[in-house]
């Protein structure tokens, strides 16, 4: 009778352990370490290579009412040659475009992420549009326009998503100010440029910067949550996993 009371207690814990196994496979995340690592280093190349493309630039670059297109232009101020600001501005382009793609591969993993497929076609569509940026708007220009648009509209839509995932885990008034910053200063941008409004330059220095602050804490946000140091040995899969795919 002892054995029987011993071999059921334990068929017992074997059954409730499959079936909360399967309940905690259904959970699904907002992203993985290595996502937000990538989105980060994005933020920190573009930072640093728009900093040294305007340090090179050979024209007066005036930060408020320049373009960062122009400097990824030929010539400065249509005078002077400026290739070595041009090469900055396409090395960080590229590199953007390549970790982009990095994070659209890893969402295409058979790990459950909120909003799987959406954040994928984003993903890439950015990693596109980083490249068809690098075409000189002085030149192509309506090619350079659909970059922009392929850039700006997916890592809105991206800082937009992992904003609404990381809602129930922080404050309203934190969540309200993500949004304010993200839709005032894009939407702001977006209605400058469509009128020609000449203060449309500063609007887009403000609206890199909000998808840039966003996606920095949000990503975080969602990966202290997903993956906190309490519940790292409940998780349905390792975080080795995510180190492999370096």
């Amino acid at each position: 009778m002892k054995h029987l009371f011993r071999d059921y207690f334990r068929i017992g814990k074997l059954v409730n352990f499959k079936k909360h196994g399967k309940q905690k496979k259904k959970k699904k995340i907002t992203c993985t370490p290595l996502i937000t690592r990538y989105i980060s280093t994005v933020i920190l190349v573009i930072l640093v290579g728009l900093c040294i493309a305007m340090g090179t630039y050979q024209g007066k670059f005036l930060f408020w009412k320049s373009p960062v297109c122009s400097l990824g232009t030929i010539y400065a101020n249509h005078k002077q040659f400026n290739i070595i600001s041009l090469l900055f501005f396409d090395f960080t382009m590229m590199l953007s475009s390549y970790l982009m793609m990095k994070v659209g591969y890893s969402f295409s993993s058979d790990i459950p992420f909120q909003h799987k497929r959406l954040k994928q076609i984003l993903s890439f569509t950015c990693s596109i549009g980083f490249l068809l940026i690098i075409a000189p708007y002085t030149v192509l220009h309506t090619i350079h326009i659909i970059g922009g648009t392929f850039v700006i509209g997916p890592l809105w839509g991206l800082a937009l998503l992992f904003s609404i995932e990381v809602r129930p885990h922080i404050s309203t008034s934190a969540f309200l100010f993500y949004q304010l910053i993200l839709q005032g200063s894009i939407l702001s941008y977006a209605i400058m440029y469509s009128m020609g409004i000449p203060t449309d330059n500063a609007a887009q220095k403000f609206g890199i910067a909000s998808l840039m602050i966003v996606l920095w804490f949000a990503t975080r946000t969602g990966l202290q949550n997903d993956f906190s140091l309490r519940d790292q040995n409940k998780t349905p899969f390792r975080l080795k996993r995510f180190s492999d795919q370096d």
